[in-house]
């Protein structure tokens, strides 16, 4: 699943064999669909019937399956760079990390879902006297990076065992 419309589909937890199920079109006819997409936009026709049966299964309007395609092309690309700064009892914490999104080179499929890695470093201190306190790699979604609630959440996650009780004093986005 490293096709353009494959990865629209699974940000929106559906699958082409669930959307052929409910009869709509067929399987045929959305594997000429996924060829139609690639990172350059939308090379071919993709039938009305076939972004309105995608659509109905998303619960989208045509148009935004349509835009919804658009974003991961045009994000395929980029770089996501968020620094959070968050407090674990009363200690202050910040860290780094590089988000990709997801695209043909750095995908891997684990359990069902699309996903890449991201290194997160985690210092102590301010910006001029900070240590580094520790480091791992965790997996991430595209869903999981939307937008700065996902991350949060996702993050929250990532640490609740070895940093209890975080709560996010900060976060920025910046893209690439």
């Amino acid at each position: 699943m490293t096709n353009v419309l494959d990865r629209y589909l699974n940000i929106q937890g559906v699958t082409r064999y669930e959307i052929s199920k409910r009869g709509k079109v067929s399987a045929s006819t959305l594997q000429s669909a996924v060829a139609a997409f690639d990172k350059a936009g939308m090379q071919a026709k993709v039938a009305v019937k076939t972004i309105t049966a995608i659509a109905e299964a998303v619960n989208r309007t045509p148009g935004q399956v349509l835009d919804g395609i658009q974003d991961v092309i045009s994000k395929g690309d980029k770089t996501m760079i968020v620094n959070i700064e968050f407090n674990s009892g009363s200690k202050p914490y910040q860290t780094t990390i590089q988000f990709e999104h997801l695209n043909d080179d750095n995908v891997e499929y684990i359990g069902g879902r699309e996903v890449s890695t991201a290194m997160v470093d985690i210092f102590n201190g301010n910006d001029i006297d900070k240590d580094l306190v520790s480091n791992y790699e965790s997996y991430y979604t595209e869903n999981d990076i939307q937008d700065a609630e996902h991350i949060k959440s996702w993050f929250l996650d990532q640490i609740k065992y070895e940093y209890t009780n975080s709560e996010i004093a900060e976060i920025n986005l910046e893209e690439e």
